[in-house]
């Protein structure tokens, strides 16, 4: 039986983290994602490409199992699996998009693919009109190229750590704060099962505004919860930066089949920017508990009032909402003990809050249905939220 205080991590930030739990879960499910993507369509891949089937099975045979979570926890693999979800997607471009995140993190072996024009991202940078790509084995780790359909070829290579590519801009980032790129509308998959994209009302250009709106955020957190700054950027590889949409109000989310990733809204004071990401990388940890084993045994079918949505939800939900608030709570806190609430935005929330945790963790605490993993991401959370108030 797993150790309950392994899992203390997922529920909120502790000191003395052993990193390899997170490397497992990861590693392993995205092996096996791949190896259904590849059991599914390996014929369509070896029709559209030459040497990826090869390297996307290499991938899947036993390796360090660290770098195999830093290429799984990713865009291209929460693709393969929306792939498998729906009829309509593109194999080729997701084939594509697969071996673009090996080469990316892993070492290159030669290949070449073809797919429909998509924009394609690697590394920092994004190519618009992609129709294709090769990857090249080289010194230190290699050579990756993307050609669009104009016949532009974008070449990727490896230099002090880092990838450089000469004939493209880098996508703007949270750096020095953190590692998250900022995703504007032209980067974003398109077509088939990645159109709930579009829901984001995502902008054009990431602009100077976004820029400082999101870095403001990251340095909050860095100034008053360094321990949350850690949390977030563990988990945390890209926000797709949408307008404000509707006015004064902070539009959020992300989805359990594109790990890694989360929308919001800009432009909003940098507590908010530091809430929202809390909020949305607590549930980038809940998904990722989720691949361990379920919250709940299903023996409890009642709906619970959620205020966050305004809506009755079942357990799990109730529980993943509790798990994104009661974080939430404890950065409250730690803002106001730093000092650093100067529009008093936490002062005016933090009452109503505090409410809405109670609500939800009502039906939680002693439930029989949660199952061992519920329980210790809840439990850990409920103490700590319990010595606030006291």
């Amino acid at each position: 039986m797993l150790n309950p205080h392994l899992l203390q991590p997922f529920s909120l930030p502790v000191p003395g983290v052993d990193e390899a739990l997170f490397h497992a879960i990861i590693a392993s499910s995205g092996v096996a994602t791949m190896q259904t993507f590849l059991d599914h369509y390996h014929l369509a891949i070896k029709r559209e490409s030459q040497g990826l089937l090869a390297v996307l099975a290499a991938w899947c045979e036993p390796g360090p199992t660290a770098e195999r979570s830093a290429t799984a926890w990713s865009l291209a693999f929460g693709m393969a699996g929306l792939a498998m979800k729906d009829v309509r997607g593109n194999i080729p471009e997701t084939a594509t998009r697969l071996g673009l995140r090996i080469a990316e993190t892993w070492i290159p072996s030669r290949w070449e693919s073809r797919n429909r024009v998509a924009p394609m991202i690697f590394d920092r940078y994004f190519v618009e009109r992609a129709v294709g790509a090769e990857a090249t084995p080289g010194e230190d780790i290699g050579m990756v190229s993307i050609v669009t359909d104009e016949g532009e070829r974008h070449v990727f290579r490896r230099q002090d750590g880092r990838w450089h590519c000469d004939t493209l801009a880098p996508m703007r980032s949270v750096a020095p704060h953190g590692r998250a790129i900022l995703l504007p509308n032209g980067a974003l998959p398109i077509g088939g099962a990645a159109d709930f994209f579009r829901e984001c009302h995502s902008v054009e250009t990431v602009d100077d505004d976004a820029l400082s709106t999101f870095r403001n955020g990251y340095a909050l957190l860095e100034a008053a919860a360094r321990d949350y700054l850690q949390w977030v950027d563990r988990v945390l590889n890209g926000i797709v930066v949408g307008a404000l949409q509707p006015q004064f109000r902070t539009v959020t989310g992300s989805w359990e089949e594109v790990p890694g990733y989360i929308h919001s809204s800009y432009p909003h004071g940098a507590v908010e920017v530091a809430e929202l990401l809390v909020h949305e990388c607590a549930h980038q940890y809940f998904y990722m508990l989720e691949r361990l084993g379920p919250m709940d045994d299903g023996s409890d079918t009642r709906l619970y009032w959620s205020p966050p949505i305004r809506k009755e939800r079942p357990l799990s939900r109730v529980l993943m909402a509790y798990h994104a608030l009661a974080n939430t709570l404890i950065l409250f806190d730690r803002v106001l003990d730093a000092g650093l609430d100067t529009d008093g935005y936490v002062s005016a929330n933090r009452d109503g809050l505090r409410e809405d945790v109670e609500t939800l963790a009502r039906p939680l605490r002693g439930n029989p249905a949660l199952t061992s993993i519920g329980v210790a991401l809840f439990a850990p959370l409920d103490e700590r939220t319990a010595a606030l108030a006291a």
